[in-house]
């Protein structure tokens, strides 16, 4: 049992003795330093491998056709292509139909580890939004510590912390010598696995990526560019996740960029939770 399980264990044991709020939170607290202290080193070493050159730009198609009846697919704006991750960072887009877009992403499947994982993912998106919040009077982008407070849930937090520690797992799945790294790229992507024994797993079966296709599919049905990137970026980054799991051994490159990509930004997410937005 690691850490994260351990106290993860401790919490479910004590959940219902501990009646006080403030002991509740102090043990969260407790939890979230333990975990603090793996994240801010995957964190620097994640941003350095995101940051190279091949790790930071994508081929992915955003002009795919709407599948689906009901939504408005008029183009907001558009982004070329190979997308620059870092010219097109995750920020609040203000784009209005989002809501719709995620019903229909939680109907995909009916069962508590799908729930599980969207769950996840909508509250790293949530935290990001929050982190990059668009402020009209300065034209920047600061955070908004009132909105994260008052959308703020503790199920979708815990499930987050699930996916991001289940991700991180995951890169433990890779075989460096197969995916057709650069030397750099090896190099970071093996001390990030060395950093990662710890981490624990929720183990997906082969079934879900048709679940995650079709959750990609939907993203096609986004009008808003940039969130239709960082949607179909988490949701492939997802299916990645799947096959490595899986043992796959025919991995695509842009697959797996997105799987990087995603990850760091849980890792990037918990952080924003923790020193920004708390």
């Amino acid at each position: 049992v690691n850490l994260y399980e351990l106290f993860t264990l401790i919490y479910c044991v004590f959940k219902n003795k501990l009646k006080d709020k403030q002991n509740m939170h102090s043990l969260w607290l407790f939890i979230s330093i333990v975990l603090a202290v793996d994240n801010n080193h995957i964190k620097k070493l994640l941003e350095k491998l995101c940051n190279t050159t091949r790790f930071s730009s994508i081929e992915i198609n955003l002009d795919e056709p709407c599948a689906y009846t009901g939504f408005d697919t008029t183009p907001h704006d558009t982004i070329p292509a190979p997308v620059s991750l870092l010219a097109n960072p995750h920020v609040n887009t203000n784009y209005l139909e989002g809501s719709a877009i995620w019903k229909k992403i939680y109907e995909v499947r009916r069962d508590t580890t799908h729930t599980r994982l969207v769950n996840g993912m909508h509250f790293s998106t949530f935290v990001f939004i929050c982190k990059n919040y668009y402020d009209q009077g300065n034209g920047t982008y600061l955070p908004n510590k009132k909105l994260f407070h008052e959308k703020y849930s503790q199920e979708k937090y815990e499930d987050f912390l699930l996916l991001r520690e289940s991700m991180l797992k995951t890169v433990g799945f890779c075989n460096t010598n197969s995916l057709g790294l650069h030397r750099e790229e090896r190099k970071l992507l093996e001390e990030i696995k060395k950093s990662l024994e710890h981490s624990s797993l929720v183990k997906m079966d082969e079934k879900r990526i048709q679940d995650m296709q079709k959750c990609v599919n939907l993203i096609s049905c986004v009008s808003c560019a940039r969130c239709k990137l960082w949607g179909k970026l988490k949701f492939v980054g997802l299916m990645c996740a799947i096959k490595l799991q899986n043992r796959w051994t025919k991995i695509d490159f842009d697959e797996f960029v997105c799987f990087v990509n995603f990850t760091n930004h849980l890792v990037i997410a918990y952080d924003a939770v923790e020193n920004v937005l708390k």
